[in-house]
């Protein structure tokens, strides 16, 4: 038996290769079934093609710089198409992400644990859909479980070789997102309760703080001396400004639209800030819980809930309060974010998702048990019994995996088709104007778009068109903005030509016509 264990042992290190393998498989597949790509997609395009071109400074004025574009730049060099380049690199780091997971979660609880979490991060569809998309996310969750694993490695060895990494790894992660200022706090706290925990060692405690802290400055100030001129131009992920304009900003202002901005924006963030003025802090609470949850899954949700309240059978442990602190600090940054710009999106609530699946694989095994100690009592069953875990997963994968492999709905999917007719037609290079969800037919045809402010005559489109240099208007007759459905009904022919392009008519989702401005 003994001689067993230790082959199982020596076998353990595929797990992560094996789950690394699943997770590109899923997120692969999604590649070619992709939905359309997101607006900070193309964002973050549009700022890999100014760095590949040079024009950093029309690059300063356009966007702050981060990671995530030098990355994309790279795998242009392999994919032709941009579009195609960002999501593998989604795919790629998304994928690298189940590895860093699965050695930390294995660490603090063990084999089993680390593997059903593995399995519940390669088959969330939330999270796989990010992943096949072109996001900045997927490489911020690598480099920040990256981060938090190496940590976590460096104070349980007490090997400051694992710190000086994790201090590089949180750096890249904050080069990818802001958020990652809260990692670098999770690892501050986790370092002060590890070493408290223990008899009190305030050397080796003082030590790993530093070590942590100071790492990434120290090795990086000699490449900021050689490459000065470059790193000068580096925002650093515009992270102290971004934190600067957090703190000193008045959330009140967030909270009034101007008569113009509410027949512009959405009817439902309109109810929102209504409600966010007399229940705040319910509604915000309220809003971030969703948020999780629709990232989580109801499942995983369902899962994780078991596993921090309704344990009889998975013991406790101690290494769940870093977990705990993991998810107090993203929870405290996700409500002091909504708390100052009244927006938390699907997108954001990821970042709590981690420390959650860690709770739904603790979960897991006691729902598992809970349901034998159940079955023993009113259907004994040795088959059952032994093989409940197995029968669990099944049904997770029954219930899950059509959600997290099926495409993208059709109606974005038509803003493809037609951005790739317009294209057909001759349209590329060309600058369009137009309601900002229609921003992503303009990608697609390989032309520029300027989204249209709220116009209250047809002298002040004309206007805006040509400060824009936009020749051509797009529209949408199917419009739920009642402002935008006005600029249509004042478009006169003696202004706007209509140009005959049947095949913009013939979608489900949109009825869209395209104009152009007469010269005049």
């Amino acid at each position: 038996m003994k001689c067993q264990m230790t082959g199982i042992e020596k076998r353990v290190w595929l797990l992560p290769v094996l789950a690394f393998i699943g997770a590109f498989a899923v997120r692969f597949y999604l590649v070619f079934f992709s939905d359309i790509i997101t607006p900070d997609g193309i964002l973050y395009i549009k700022t890999a093609r100014l760095i590949e071109s040079g024009e950093s400074k029309k690059l300063m004025e356009f966007t702050f710089i981060h990671l995530y574009p030098y990355l994309v730049l790279l795998a242009h060099k392999i994919f032709p198409d941009w579009e195609t380049a960002g999501r593998m690199v989604s795919v790629l780091m998304g994928s690298l992400t189940v590895i860093p997971l699965f050695l930390l979660t294995k660490r603090m609880f063990g084999l089993r644990i680390a593997s059903i979490t593995a399995l519940f991060y390669i088959i969330n569809p939330r999270l796989a859909d990010y992943s096949a998309d072109v996001l900045r996310e997927p490489t911020f969750w690598f480099f920040s479980i990256t981060a938090l694993w190496l940590a976590w490695e460096g104070v349980s060895r007490d090997n400051l070789i694992w710190m000086i990494l994790s201090s590089i790894s949180t750096a890249l992660a904050a080069f990818a997102r802001i958020e990652g200022v809260a990692i670098f706090v999770v690892i501050l706290l986790w370092i002060i309760w590890y070493f408290a925990r223990q008899k009190p060692d305030n050397r080796r405690l003082c030590l790993h703080l530093s070590v942590y802290i100071l790492a990434f400055p120290v090795l990086l100030s000699p490449f900021i001396f050689m490459f000065r001129g470059i790193f000068a131009r580096w925002d650093f992920g515009f992270t102290l400004v971004k934190i600067w304009l957090l703190i000193t900003s008045k959330s009140s202002e967030a909270l009034e639209l101007s008569p113009e901005g509410i027949r512009t924006v959405r009817p439902e963030l309109v109810t929102f800030l209504d409600l966010a003025r007399s229940h705040r802090y319910v509604i915000f609470l309220s809003d971030i819980i969703l948020k999780l949850v629709k990232s989580l899954n109801v499942v995983f949700f369902f899962f994780a809930v078991i596993g921090i309240f309704g344990r009889k059978n998975v013991a406790y442990s101690k290494n769940e309060i870093p977990v705990a602190i993991w998810f107090g600090v993203f929870f405290i940054t996700a409500f002091l974010y909504i708390a100052k710009v009244y927006y938390f999106s699907t997108r954001h609530g990821t970042l709590l998702v981690f420390p959650m699946l860690i709770w739904a694989g603790i979960g897991f095994f006691e729902l598992k048990e809970q349901i034998r100690s159940w079955l023993g009592k009113v259907y004994p069953s040795a088959f059952l019994t032994r093989h409940m875990a197995a029968i669990l997963i099944f049904a997770i994968l029954i219930a899950i995996l059509p959600k997290t492999l099926s495409p993208g709905g059709y109606e974005k999917r038509e803003l493809r088709e037609a951005g790739v007719y317009l294209k057909a037609k001759g349209y590329s290079g060309v600058v369009f104007a137009g309601e900002p969800r229609l921003y992503r037919i303009a990608f697609y045809a390989d032309s520029e778009f300027d989204s249209l402010p709220f116009a209250q005559t047809i002298e002040e489109l004309v206007g805006f068109m040509k400060k824009g240099n936009a020749r051509f208007l797009i529209v949408d007759a199917k419009t739920d903005n009642a402002s935008y459905r006005n600029i249509i009904d004042s478009l006169h022919p003696s202004v706007f030509e209509k140009i005959n392009l049947p095949e913009l008519d013939k979608f489900r989702e949109y009825s869209l016509s395209l104009y152009r401005l007469k010269d005049r």
